[in-house]
């Protein structure tokens, strides 16, 4: 769409905001990947709020933006998100709100050690599929929140390696590859790529059980060489004597 006729359309609603965050994850698609994607709606939306709204959701944008997640402010933050979605009487700053959950959460999910936290698990869930049946005709929304949901999925493997988690993940992703709303965007094709890949993601390993090593064996020097006097009882030590 030429610029003069996407000014003319342009209107101070957040669907046009998402019309153009859509253009430029298109047009960036190759820098992006599918949590890039996700970083940049919360952030263009976030800011996008905080530019347009006044009053009631001003102040509620102020109280999001002002949330922290470190361990010691994590529960009182999560209080406080919930209760600012629960109050939330305008859509746009709801949906922001619930995509700061979910990015949040998902976040937490996992530690640098590669442990799994499924309570989190279960609130970037909760956040994504209220994003994607209250918001679906945006487009961007959905395909983030399919994506999220899917890797919920893969995170859930780890902690139990059931293959069922594999298929629902695979059918979250096959949604954004079929569905015409995503035909051409950077959604479907980090879709397609992760259909792909699903195989090796969903890889159970399998350490082998360490063979016990063999028992060594006593040898004693003498002048015309050694004496091997068979293999050490590792049960009782061995004493050796000459005469």
């Amino acid at each position: 769409m030429k610029t003069e006729r996407r000014a003319e359309l342009r209107s101070n609603d957040l669907s046009a905001f998402l019309l153009d965050t859509y253009d430029w994850t298109r047009d960036h698609a190759t820098h992006l990947g599918g949590a890039a994607v996700l970083v940049a709606v919360i952030l263009f939306a976030t800011a996008y709020v905080r530019r347009t709204r006044t009053g009631a959701v001003d102040a509620a944008t102020q109280t999001l933006s002002g949330l922290k997640f470190t361990a010691e402010d994590v529960d009182t933050s999560f209080k406080s998100l919930e209760t600012l979605i629960h109050d939330a009487t305008d859509r746009d700053f709801k949906m922001t709100a619930l995509l700061h959950k979910g990015d949040r959460s998902l976040a937490l999910a996992t530690d640098p050690a590669g442990s799994v936290n499924a309570a989190y698990l279960d609130q970037a869930e909760s956040a994504y599929e209220q994003l994607r049946t209250q918001y679906p005709e945006r487009m961007p929304i959905v395909g983030t929140s399919l994506h999220a949901l899917a890797t919920v999925e893969e995170n859930r493997f780890v902690l139990d390696s059931d293959m069922r988690h594999r298929d629902k993940a695979r059918a979250y992703l096959d949604q954004v590859v079929n569905a015409p709303a995503f035909r051409g965007t950077p959604f479907q094709t980090r879709a397609a790529e992760r259909i792909q890949n699903l195989d090796i993601v969903f890889r159970t390993v399998t350490i082998a059980e360490a063979l016990p090593l063999p028992a060594p064996t006593i040898t004693v020097p003498t002048e015309d060489g050694t004496i091997n006097l068979g293999v050490a009882s590792p049960d009782a030590p061995q004493v050796i004597r000459l005469d």
